[in-house]
This record gives C-alpha cells, sequence and structure tokens, in this order.
C-alpha cells in the first residue's frame, strides 16, 4: 500500500472491481469484489485486495482502467466497445479541429469496474484488422462493404483493430463505429499514427479524440492463456508550417 506520507497532497481514485452478475453496470450489494484484477493509471499498476478494493493516484488528465482476466467478460456500449476505463480530465479539452473532451467533473467516489463471470476458454478466435485508414465516408463505405460485411456472423470471441482506424479525419470515428457494432463482439481498437488530432500544439492534447471514443493509448486484457498487450509508440511533434 501506499504510506501516509507518500499520500499527502495527492489526490486518488478508489473503488472495487466486481462481478456485474446482472450487468447493470453499478454494484448491487450481494456481487462480491474480484482480488487480483490489475488496475492502472496509465502509470502505475496495483493489484485489487481480497475484496476487490484498489487506490491509485490521478492528475488532472488520467485515465483510469483495469486489465481483463480471461475467466470475465467486459461490459460493452451500444457500439459493443469495451468499457474497461475510466477518462478523469476535469478541465476537458482545448479547442481542437476534432472532438475532445467537455469537463469530465468531479472524480466518481467509488470508482468501480463491474466484469461479467464466465469461464476461461482454452482456446479462442479473433479477428484481426491492420490499417483500416478510409480517408471519406465513401472510403468507409467500401470498407463496410467489402470487409465488415464479410464478417459479420462470425463466431469469433473479439475483435482487434490495430491502429490507422482513419486517415486522419477523425470525424468519422463515429459512423465506423456503428458499422463495426454488427460484428456483435468486443471491438478492442489501438492507436495509429494517423488517429492524431494532427491540429493540436504537439503531443499533450494529440489524442484526445481518440481517447474520448476508445480510452487509453496503453492497456492489455487476457483470452485463454495469452495476454494481449497495446502499447503507444507514437509522439507527435508538431506540424512544421
Amino acid at each position: 500500500g501506499l504510506s501516509q506520507e507518500s499520500d499527502k497532497g495527492k489526490n486518488f481514485a478508489e473503488g472495487y472491481v466486481y462481478e456485474d452478475v446482472n450487468k447493470n453496470g453499478k454494484k448491487d450489494r450481494n456481487e462480491k469484489g474480484i482480488s487480483d484484477v490489475m488496475v492502472s493509471n496509465q502509470q502505475e499498476v496495483v493489484l485489487t485486495n481480497d475484496e476487490g478494493f484498489y487506490k491509485l493516484p490521478v492528475e488532472e488528465n488520467t485515465i483510469i482502467h483495469i486489465s481483463k482476466p480471461a475467466k470475465y467478460e467486459l461490459l460493452r456500449d451500444e457500439n459493443n466497445l469495451p468499457q474497461f476505463y475510466y477518462v478523469h480530465k476535469p478541465n476537458g479539452s482545448p479547442d481542437l479541429r476534432f472532438e475532445g473532451f467537455e469537463s469530465t467533473g468531479s472524480l466518481p467516489s467509488p470508482l468501480n469496474f463491474g466484469l461479467i463471470p464466465s469461464k476461461k476458454k482454452e482456446s479462442f478466435k479473433a479477428i484481426v484488422f491492420g490499417d483500416p485508414q478510409p480517408r471519406t465516408n465513401e472510403e468507409l463505405s467500401y470498407y463496410r462493404d467489402d470487409v465488415v460485411s464479410e464478417l459479420a456472423g462470425s463466431d469469433a470471441d473479439f475483435t482487434l483493430v490495430l491502429g490507422d482506424i482513419m486517415f486522419d479525419n477523425l470525424s468519422l470515428y463515429p459512423r465506423y463505429n456503428r458499422m463495426m457494432e454488427t460484428l456483435e463482439m468486443p471491438v478492442f481498437n489501438l492507436f495509429g499514427n494517423h488517429d492524431i488530432n494532427f491540429k493540436s500544439e504537439g503531443n499533450k492534447h494529440a489524442r484526445e479524440t481518440f481517447k474520448k471514443h476508445y480510452g487509453p493509448t496503453y492497456f492489455s486484457f487476457a483470452y485463454g492463456d495469452v495476454h494481449f498487450i497495446a502499447m503507444n509508440n507514437i509522439d507527435f511533434l508538431g506540424l512544421k508550417e
């Protein structure tokens, strides 16, 4: 645990990772905590204790997220995007070309994460995309008709998109998300160099639009005996005039 001395002057996120048996996104009184789940603030990683409790320091721009163990599933939103993170951005984003954050307000207390009890599979299937990279709505329609529609109805366990989701036009994310929802499985999206908000001033806010839709650019999750680690190795130094 953190010492009292190291706690001075810091703000903390704390809460529980729990078994969301009824899948309602709330920790009900009869839903127990899950121990030994990794929780991160994008710099540090802690394990939940025997009651499923965690505590992590937060700054003004922090994403708190969990790493899905193999014997659990994640809750998903209406676009089948996995819900494993919380963005804490009380001051919102600066004015950007593409959508950033409004103020997220005060940090919830407790900040809980639900996992759906499942079974660890000895084997699993995944769909992996490399660089879809549509520039326009027209190209996004080609992607829908030539790729996504061919995979609808697949019995894969999840989809992994390996960056360059777009070709610089990040306003297409919402339509892309609605298209990918038709795969009816979790869709994990990784950050690519064409997912940068290029009108931002350097690296600090270059990922705002990606984070708005998909959360952290570093994260991990497990299926079967495989632990997947998503990493961000892209630095944006600003556009040269």
